[in-house]
């Protein structure tokens, strides 16, 4: 897990900082950033595929792999360019990795560190998800929001991945 929030968190702060920096807040930088992304997270669920002794947890991420690198090639096509396709994928990239980071969530058990740390960047996932898809946007918006949402869970998955693996307490 810690491997997979690092390389996920690498690479949400790298889309959102070129979102963040870039003047142009245009459909095309938002599938840059969605590019970048769903192309990171789906290497970092491939390397979390690969490494985890367990078979079940294995499995587990190999969807991940598929919708990450489905949406990363989705944002990567010329017809994609535009308004409606960009929130479009956001919506389904909220919608989808959301839904499937709560399964996550229940998997390794909620009330465990892990189990925690899948159910916040589920909610953030899919807040983003349900902002695009309520919410009548323009494109300037809907990167921005993006952009942010990047950054936030971003600084969250850094946090889970660094963060120390037990509680010590060093009164004792």
């Amino acid at each position: 897990m810690r491997l997979n929030a690092a390389l996920r968190a690498a690479f949400a702060l790298a889309a959102g900082i070129i979102i963040t920096f870039s003047q142009q807040h245009g459909s095309e930088t938002g599938l840059l950033a969605l590019l970048i992304a769903s192309v990171g997270w789906s290497l970092a669920a491939a390397v979390a595929s690969v490494t985890l002794k367990d078979r079940v947890q294995k499995i587990v991420y190999v969807p991940l792999v598929v919708i990450h690198g489905f949406m990363g090639f989705l944002a990567m096509q010329p017809e994609a360019t535009g308004q409606q396709n960009f929130m479009l994928l956001v919506t389904a990239w909220g919608i989808l990795l959301g839904g499937y980071e709560i399964l996550q969530a229940q998997m390794v058990g909620l009330k465990t560190r892990a189990g925690r740390d899948h159910t916040i960047t589920a909610v953030l996932t899919l807040l983003v998800g349900g902002l695009f898809l309520a919410v009548p946007l323009d494109i300037v918006s809907a990167v921005g929001f993006f952009g942010a949402y990047l950054i936030i869970v971003g600084i969250h998955l850094g946090l889970a991945a660094f963060s120390p693996a037990k509680n010590t307490d060093s009164a004792k």
